[in-house]
């Protein structure tokens, strides 16, 4: 989902934003510093248990009082990722500065008013808050809690991670919720720094999810995969060390691809279909696939054909 104040009525941008966001997200209520005309847009990713958003707009003000929780309680946490500018959310007892580069969980059911004095380029994830504490193991921040995130040596920013993601999907790439859910949470436990006890299994999972979300790309490796997870590659190679290594694991589910598409009657010719699959060689794509089923991809293509 994709929403964006642009081109709409001057006189309503604030009130359809607002709407917008409460459907999408939480409900707050917005108005700009000087009472210009609100440009926002928001893309917007939904999981089983998820919400995720991409949000960029002008200089305003955002706020979510106690009239408002009272009358739409939301049971959410908030990971708010500062991606450029700068942010000053006020509380009760004080006020919080978040810089590019941060982040913050908070409890959406405490008061607070968000100022945005220089507009705002944010990745938000909201988060039940049963989830949450299943997920990370830890009791919900109250009100907050500011996370240091710097990307490391080779790795890129994981609320730059998640934002790309958002993007990606909301442009309409093909999408498994439930496999982005795993992968968003193992994500969550990584930018928290509470792992999970069964650590390895929860980087492998979100590693798993990430493959099978991108298989298309021919340049997927473990390289982008560790930096994705905010692991070294090392522990992505030690992680698919039982499933035969990473090649062979991305390799394999191609292939299952493959052969999903190639039985199907919606699909087009054995070339499509391997680059589909993220193979960019297609005698490579015809040898793996033989040792595999046993006939080659056109073989399977015309039984799929006779068959029909």
């Amino acid at each position: 989902m994709t929403f964006s104040t642009l081109g709409v009525p001057a006189s309503r941008r604030i009130e359809l934003w607002e709407q917008y966001n409460a459907r999408a997200m939480v409900h707050t209520t917005c108005r700009t510093l000087l009472g210009e005309a609100l440009e926002a847009t928001e893309r917007n990713v939904r999981t089983p248990r998820l919400r995720l958003a991409h949000i960029t707009a002008a200089p305003h003000i955002a706020e979510r009082s106690a009239r408002e929780i009272d009358h739409h309680p939301s049971g959410t946490v908030l990971l708010t990722a500062v991606l450029a500018g700068e942010t000053c959310v006020y509380y009760r007892d004080g006020v919080v500065t978040l810089r590019a580069g941060q982040a913050m969980l908070s409890d959406t059911d405490v008061p607070s008013m968000r100022a945005f004095a220089h507009g705002l380029d944010h990745l938000a994830l909201t988060v039940p808050k049963t989830v949450y504490q299943e997920c990370v193991a830890s009791d919900v921040p109250r009100p907050y809690e500011v996370l240091d995130l710097p990307a490391g040596a080779g790795r890129p920013w994981p609320g730059a991670a998640l934002a790309k993601l958002v993007d990606d999907t909301a442009r309409g790439e093909t999408c498994d919720t439930e496999a982005l859910e795993r992968h968003v949470l193992a994500l969550l436990r990584t930018m928290v720094g509470r792992p999970a006890v069964n650590d390895a299994g929860s980087q492998l999972a979100a590693a798993q999810a990430y493959v099978r979300q991108h298989l298309a790309d021919p340049t997927l490796s473990a390289t982008r995969i560790a930096a994705v997870l905010g692991v070294s590659e090392r522990q992505v190679s030690r992680i698919f060390s039982p499933h035969g290594g990473v090649a062979h694991w991305v390799t394999e589910r191609r292939l299952d691809r493959a052969l999903r598409l190639l039985s199907s009657p919606e699909r087009g010719s054995v070339g499509q279909i391997a680059r589909e699959c993220g193979f960019g060689s297609h005698s490579y794509f015809a040898r793996v696939f033989r040792q595999r089923f046993g006939m080659s991809p056109r073989e399977a293509l015309h039984g799929r054909s006779a068959g029909a």
